[in-house]
């Protein structure tokens, strides 16, 4: 897999964005699949080796290694994790992608014990965000706000940034791509959050039908 993906063309492009640039790298060409577990945890080290070894240094390095982290912070190994966040974030000015990305899985780990907290941190980025060129990271702003503001009873605003980051995703991935697909699938839930519940189960019945074709009959949508 991980041959596969340095083979393709736009491997070696420097500058294409941090979503096309590592879609090969995060899901199954065929199936769309998220890589997850101790598989994402390779493919995101062969990477970083990828655009580390390139000819001309490639700041998307940076990123592989913080893809990296978030991989092994989703198996409980925060040490080794917090290590390479280190690394990918040395020398990186306040409002680079990866900085923001940093301060959104903060608010991110908090959203379930201190909404309040996360909100605080996602409000102070939103102004810094307008500027970051990088939908995959917009995407995961959107989410993470959308369920701030249900955690402290505000669906009917969550509503709204649900809905962003779902269109988000199908611009930086594709429409039937593993992340649009998650992404349209909040959007679904908070319409039936905030009551709309015809529009919620028509939502949820086409996005199950496009998983299954999709993902698979045993997909986690």
């Amino acid at each position: 897999l991980a041959e596969m993906a340095a083979r393709d063309p736009s491997m070696t492009v420097l500058g294409r964005g941090f979503s096309r640039c590592f879609s090969r790298w995060e899901s199954c060409s065929c199936c769309h699949q998220l890589f997850s577990g101790a598989l994402a945890v390779e493919m995101n080290r062969r990477s970083w080796r990828h655009y580390r070894d390139l000819p001309d240094p490639s700041p998307d390095s940076r990123r592989a290694l913080e893809n990296m982290a978030l991989s092994m912070r989703n198996r409980d190994e925060s040490d080794a994790a917090d290590r390479l966040d280190a690394e990918a974030l040395r020398g990186l000015g306040r409002d680079e992608p990866l900085v923001l990305l940093s301060e959104i899985k903060q608010a991110n780990s908090v959203i379930d014990t201190n909404p309040g907290a996360a909100l605080e941190i996602l409000t102070e980025l939103r102004p810094r965000l307008a500027h970051c060129a990088e939908l995959s990271i917009r995407m995961y702003y959107d989410d993470n706000m959308a369920y701030v503001l249900n955690a402290l009873g505000r669906p009917q605003e969550g509503l709204q940034f649900a809905a962003d980051g779902a269109e988000c995703a199908a611009t930086a991935y594709g429409p039937e791509a593993g992340p649009t697909l998650f992404a349209m699938r909040t959007h679904a839930l908070f319409l039936m959050y905030t009551g709309r519940h015809a529009e919620g189960n028509v939502a949820l019945d086409r996005l199950h039908t496009t998983g299954t074709r999709v993902l698979g009959a045993d997909h986690e949508l």
